[in-house]
């Protein structure tokens, strides 16, 4: 993966992944559609977030999932 100064949609795919939860990134572009969180964008449009963004957006996930993963 490519790294940036910022936290990007990949960064949390890979702690999905991690915790046992594998998502595509048009999935995870759908749940944002759909209203379940609100992405940071950068002039040139890439998503960003920090970490408590990344944090609640994993837990919204989660819930959306109805997953018991592992914290």
């Amino acid at each position: 993966m490519r790294k940036f100064p910022f936290l990007t949609v990949g960064v949390i795919l890979e702690r999905l992944a991690a915790e046992g939860l594998h998502i595509k990134r048009a999935t995870f572009n759908r749940l944002e559609k759909e209203g379940l969180f609100v992405s940071g964008r950068t002039v040139g449009r890439w998503r960003v977030y920090t970490e408590a963004d990344i944090r609640a957006i994993i837990q919204l996930i989660k819930e959306n999932y109805k997953r018991d993963i592992k914290e």
